[in-house]
This record gives C-alpha cells, structure tokens and sequence, in this order.
C-alpha cells in the first residue's frame, strides 16, 4: 500500500467519529477490495494491540471505513495501520497511522 504516514486527532470517548481510507498501491492504483477483508489494527499507549474489521463501501474503489466502538476511543497516543487479506489470502499492510486522542475538555 502506499506509504503517506498519516497524522490524526481524535477526542477520548468519541463514537461517532469514523476513518475512512482508500487503499492503493506504492504506485497510486487503487486496490479493489472485492473479496477481501479489511482491518484495522493499532495501539493506545501501551495497551494491548486491537484488530478490528473495517466495512468496504466502495470495494472496486478501495474505499472501507472504521467506526470507533464505545471505550475504544481512550486519551493516549495511536499507532495503527489498516491490514489487507484478499481473495487468495495475500496480506498487505498499510503505512503508519498516527493520532493524538485528547480527552475531553
């Protein structure tokens, strides 16, 4: 997948935030999605390691999203990356995604 490193902030407790990727090549192509599974694994601080499913909206334009679950979202620094396993059971992992949460004011 491409390698822009990608640096977000996100607020502590949020449900209603959602990440949206499109996934492409090192060389800017879209990855069609189509029979794939997408996840998104990262790290808060140094709590365990998640692996979430990401829902693909747009399959053949490589479009999925992730949509934070309650008590997921917790102040701290992320580090993440979004996993493609597709049809023939190949593995591509994405660049680093970096966040700062905040808590809340």
């Amino acid at each position: 997948m491409a390698t822009t490193t990608t640096q977000l902030t996100l607020v502590a407790g949020d449900t209603g935030s959602t990440l949206v990727f499109t996934c492409k090549t090192l060389q800017n192509t879209v990855i069609d999605l189509t029979g794939a599974t997408v996840q998104f694994r990262y790290q808060i601080g140094t709590n365990s390691v998640v692996t979430n499913n990401c829902t693909i909206t747009a399959a053949t334009s490589g479009v999925c999203e992730y949509i934070w679950s309650v008590g997921e979202l917790v102040a701290g620094y992320l580090n993440g990356e979004v996993v493609i396993t597709d049809s023939s059971f190949r593995v591509t992992t994405s660049a680093q995604i970096t966040a700062f949460i905040r808590s809340i004011i």
